[in-house]
């Protein structure tokens, strides 16, 4: 190797190194010294191989880009870094790495799950990312929080508050950024419930589920005759991360032909 190249310190690419889901620069030190031998499987036997060596300094370099570049994730001390470049002096022999965190998801955000970082249906992104961070037990990059946190205030399960600092920010500013859940459309329906007396259905229905609903519309009717009856529609459209712009301008288009009001946004 004239170089260690970032992309070689992926987790399926050096499986016996990463036997463990977290290994220590130290340990690629020692694995990249030049005393290591692997087995190569050939037709019907096994071919040795020492590991080329590598300097210490291009070690640290190629820890530097992959980390940089989200292929790592890097835990040092109180630090926790992927997808940026990494501070001078985080990186020594025992810090520890690890394939980049499983994504957040938006229910991991709700009170249900981390009670501790709501007061009055209100948060900031710093308690979320602690409290995130105390239940998986590390500290959570903040690329990654940050990231689902943007997911989910775009999926309308979370706003930021009237006073919130600006969205995204840098760590440093995360306690400044507020948010609250929006007022739903099931607390709309409940609140609706009790000043007119309207009973309520409600359920998650699959694309077939829809079909089968369209099919008993005219029995509903009939069976509705002289009394109020609305369809209120919530189409929800992606997961944990935001959906592509492309598509959800193309669903958006197939929305419109139902009625302009149905817009994804």
């Amino acid at each position: 190797l004239s170089e260690l190249s970032p992309d070689l310190l992926k987790h399926n690419e050096l499986p016996e190194l990463w036997s463990a889901d977290e290994i220590s620069v130290q340990d690629l030190y020692d694995y990249f010294a030049g005393r290591h031998v692997v087995n190569i499987p050939k037709e019907g036997y096994e071919e040795p191989l020492t590991i080329p060596k590598c300097e210490p300094e291009e070690v640290d370099a190629a820890v530097a880009q992959s980390v940089e570049r989200g292929i790592v994730w890097l835990t040092s001390g109180p630090a926790s870094i992927l997808n940026e470049a990494v501070p001078p002096g985080v990186l020594s022999p025992s810090a520890s790495l690890r394939p980049p965190p499983a994504p957040i998801s938006v229910q991991e955000f709700m009170e249900a799950e981390i009670p501790g970082a709501w007061r009055d249906r209100k948060t900031n992104a710093l308690a979320l990312a602690t409290a995130l961070s105390n239940k998986r037990g590390v500290t959570l990059p903040w690329h990654t929080v940050k990231t689902a946190i943007s997911g989910a205030i775009q999926a309308n399960w979370l706003k930021l508050s009237e006073e919130s600092a600006d969205w995204p920010c840098e760590f440093a500013g995360a306690q400044n950024v507020l948010l609250e859940i929006p007022k739903n459309l099931k607390e709309r329906k409940k609140e609706g419930r009790g000043k007119t007396g309207v009973l309520v259905a409600e359920a998650d229905l699959e694309a077939h589920g829809i079909q089968d609903l369209a099919d008993q519309i005219p029995d509903i009717t009939a069976a509705a005759v002289g009394t109020g009856l609305k369809f209120n529609i919530r189409i929800e459209f992606g997961g944990e991360m935001p959906p592509d712009p492309e598509a959800v301008a193309k669903m958006n288009e197939l929305l419109a032909v139902v009625d302009s009001a149905l817009k994804l946004k």
